[in-house]
């Protein structure tokens, strides 16, 4: 018995001592925009410098150490995407093979290469002391004493940051690679810095909530006041609150409440600055600006721009891993006519069948050409990788996957549609998982009923790849083409087709391009109802091209190539 009692107080040494040299520090596990800077860092609490080579981490996610020194009284982050923490924190950080931190809580545990757990930290923000607001709310959790036990919740607060990342309506408070000081006094939280009112004929109320977390017994409080700076009237809205009381016995939360009123008078987009300040007992205030954008719903409505794809795409190395976060998330809109400031459109998606949440991504004030496509993503950076050019806009609320609706709205009106909002999309048409769905060329707007033989779509996991063009079912780019009639089609470039009517082989000849080679980027051929029948990439040539149209049936199509020259445009008739 004496010998069982001292093998037991060996190991609790033995453990203890692992406890106290390597120590979670930090956990960033669901961010409210991005679920790419998902993190885990480390302490060397040891006084001595670690190899941490076959060191690994398992339970939340599956990572082996490389050949690295892990010095004395420095900190390491682990992270799904290290590029995406030097991006946001400017943080160097080793990057897991694969696994996610969930949402709702699990255990992350450290072992030495002999199997001897290290550290393990199970957190979970619905259990006593874990701080709740790093759940979806933009903040990391913190241990606030290296040197406190870990596995108490109570140990840990949420991140702040003077300088937080700024994504979209949101911000982001971690500090991956560096130690953090906890606020243990009441701290009042503004959850968006930035929103999106409509005014149209009902009238609604606007809830911005505030929360209030650590408190101290004593009531707290803070006072809204309107910034000079706001454009709107001040006969265009409702604010209901100006001051904020928190009874300060509990965590709680409090709603800033605006209406917006409708003057049946078209206006341009306008804004509404509110500052917040601390009144009483408040030792943080985080989100001391709110800034409103409202739209109004009485301009003319022109429909110049169309929803024309979505994609959901899924990045691999050549062992089949996720490359970082590995997916990317986006959709594809197309201008019928001349757009002088696209700012009047906007985006919103309904997850799940969840329904709308109105405009959640407003488009940025700039022109776009007739003809012209416009790519809106989550991640230039995978964005840029997948498809080999850069997105024209990034907002991480384009977070969407293949069983989300997505809204398109003109002057806070929904103008054009994919997938039905309030009913899930998954194991129906509209489900392009991992791949994605594209709008067949002549047919749209369709406003807020989406038509299905109006989209068509790739296989399934169809844009699983390195890239767009190593992909199983590439994403087809210049997929849609604006067909006002039959009879005319305009080009970017001159060209002929031969022969025309055809059996076999279609010509494609350039004019006056001399021997110009010219690199093509792909020709995609639709029949008169504007179906995809065809689509090629990757294709190369002198003056003429070859394509094979064998086992297209009879009838009428349209041919568009897209080159390093322009677009050329025809009609033929297969015999």
């Amino acid at each position: 018995m004496k010998q069982l009692a001292t093998l037991f107080l060996f190991l609790a040494i033995f453990f203890g001592q692992l406890n106290a040299q390597i120590v979670i520090t930090e956990i960033q596990y669901n961010h409210p925009a991005w679920d790419d800077d998902e993190f885990i860092e480390l302490y060397n609490n040891s006084g001595s410098d670690i190899q941490m080579q076959g060191y690994y981490i398992q339970d939340a996610i599956l990572f082996t150490f490389p050949n690295y020194t892990f010095e004395a009284g420095t900190y390491l982050v682990i992270a799904r995407d290290a590029g995406i923490i030097m991006e946001m924190y400017g943080a160097e950080a080793l990057q897991w093979s694969e696994g996610s931190l969930s949402n709702a809580g699990e255990s992350i545990s450290l072992y030495a290469p002999d199997g001897g757990l290290v550290d393990g930290v199970n957190y979970d923000d619905a259990a006593f002391g874990w701080p709740y607001l790093a759940d979806g709310y933009g903040h990391s959790i913190s241990l606030c004493d290296v040197n406190a036990d870990n596995s108490n919740g109570q140990n840990w607060e949420i991140t702040i940051i003077d300088t937080p990342v700024i994504q979209g309506d949101r911000t982001s408070h971690a500090s991956p690679g560096t130690g953090s000081t906890c606020i243990t006094g009441p701290i009042v939280k503004v959850r968006n810095i930035r929103r999106n009112l409509m005014e149209g004929p009902a009238e609604d109320t606007t809830t911005v909530n505030v929360y209030l977390v650590n408190p101290n017994g004593t009531p707290s409080s803070i006072a809204v006041s309107i910034d000079p700076s706001s454009t709107v009237s001040s006969d265009d809205y409702v604010l209901l609150d100006t001051l904020l009381e928190f009874d300060g016995l509990a965590e709680a939360t409090l709603p800033l409440r605006i209406i917006p009123t409708d003057d049946n008078v078209g206006e341009a987009i306008e804004s509404l600055i509110l500052n917040l300040s601390i009144a009483n007992n408040v030792d943080r205030l985080v989100g001391e600006t709110l800034e409103l954008s409202i739209y109004d719903d009485d301009n003319a409505i022109e429909q110049s721009l169309l929803l024309v794809g979505v994609f959901e795409s899924i990045t691999i190395d050549e062992n089949n891993l996720l490359v970082g976060a590995g997916i990317e998330f986006g959709v594809e809109l197309y201008a019928l006519n001349d757009i002088p400031d696209l700012s009047i459109y906007s985006i919103g998606t309904a997850n799940n069948g969840d329904g709308t949440d109105g405009i959640e991504i407003p488009l940025p004030a700039v022109s776009l050409s007739e003809g012209s496509s416009y790519f809106v993503s989550d991640s230039e950076s995978r964005f840029s990788n997948f498809f080999g050019f850069s997105p024209d806009f990034t907002h991480p609320s384009i977070f969407i996957t293949g069983n989300d609706a997505i809204e398109l709205f003109e002057h806070a009106k929904v103008i054009d549609t994919y997938a039905t909002i309030d009913i899930d999309p998954w194991g129906t048409f509209w489900d392009y998982e991992e791949g994605w769905a594209v709008r067949v060329p002549g047919t749209g707007p369709d406003g807020t009923t989406p038509v299905e033989a109006h989209w068509q779509k790739s296989i399934q996991f169809g844009l699983i790849g390195g890239t767009n063009a190593t992909a199983v079912d590439p994403y087809p780019l210049n997929n849609y083409m604006h067909i006002v009639s039959v009879d005319e089609v305009a080009s970017a470039i001159n060209g002929s087709l031969s022969p025309n009517p055809v059996n076999d082989f279609l010509r494609i000849n350039f004019d006056n391009t001399g021997n110009k080679k010219i690199d093509v980027e792909g020709i995609t051929i639709y029949d008169a109802t504007g179906k995809l029948s065809l689509h090629k990439v990757g294709i190369s040539g002198e003056n003429t091209l070859l394509v094979d149209v064998n086992d297209l049936p009879r009838g009428l199509y349209f041919l568009s190539l897209n080159s390093s020259e322009g677009v050329l445009t025809k009609k033929f008739i297969k015999n």
